[in-house]
């Protein structure tokens, strides 16, 4: 008995104990809450103020007035004039004509094979003479042989055709291109060749082409050679 109202005891003193401590927590709290809000309450009164303060600070700017003004201006008028300006006519310049390109080319007909060639140059005149065979074989059907003949003086032609009859019809030049132009009375058969004698002359002098003279200056004797 005396062990359960010990024990009574102890458990009446603690309820006791729990809520005298709870009593306390719940007043320092209100205490804390209190303060707190009294705090925060002055600063939104300080900020307010300020707010204030600034709002007054600002001034209203008027707008300002604008004022046009309008100038009329005079502009001139013209009046077109009833006069013509003089025609002009316009002269086109007359269209010239390119010469057409001269082909110093051989013609096709006949080509040459062989050459047997003999010159004689005279070394005193300055001139020199020529003879050449040519074999020549005709491809094409044709009447003609034709030849350069450039820097040359013809004084002779001779045709000898092999295993044809052909006559002979002379030979003439064209000056434009430098063709020897020899002519038969016949055409020339396909196959067939012939042999062409020409004798020529021509000049050495003052000319570096074709067979030409040089000279040299010999140093002991002081002579040109």
């Amino acid at each position: 008995m005396i062990l359960q109202k010990v024990v009574d005891v102890i458990r009446d003193n603690l309820v006791v104990t729990f809520l005298s401590v709870a009593l306390f927590a719940f007043v320092v709290s209100t205490i804390a809450l209190a303060v707190e809000n009294s705090d925060k309450r002055d600063e939104i009164i300080h900020l307010r103020a300020e707010l204030n303060n600034r709002a007054e600070a600002t001034t209203t700017v008027s707008p300002q007035e604008y004022s046009t003004t309008t100038t009329e201006v005079d502009v001139p008028t013209t009046t077109p004039s009833m006069e013509t300006s003089p025609a002009t006519t316009t002269t086109q310049a007359p269209t010239t004509t390119d010469a057409p390109l001269v082909d110093y080319r051989l013609p096709t007909h006949n080509i040459p094979k062989h050459y047997d060639l003999w010159l004689y140059p005279k070394l005193e005149e300055g001139t020199f003479e020529g003879r050449v065979i040519i074999d020549v074989e005709t491809v094409a059907a044709t009447n003609k042989i034709v030849l350069h003949r450039y820097l040359l003086d013809i004084t002779d032609v001779k045709i000898n055709p092999i295993d044809q009859v052909v006559g002979y019809g002379g030979f003439t030049f064209d000056n434009e291109k430098d063709f020897l132009i020899i002519s038969t009375l016949s055409d020339l058969q396909p196959g067939k060749q012939t042999k062409v004698t020409i004798e020529f002359k021509g000049q050495m002098d003052n000319k570096i082409v074709g067979l030409y003279s040089s000279s040299y200056l010999n140093e002991e004797t002081k002579e040109r050679m």
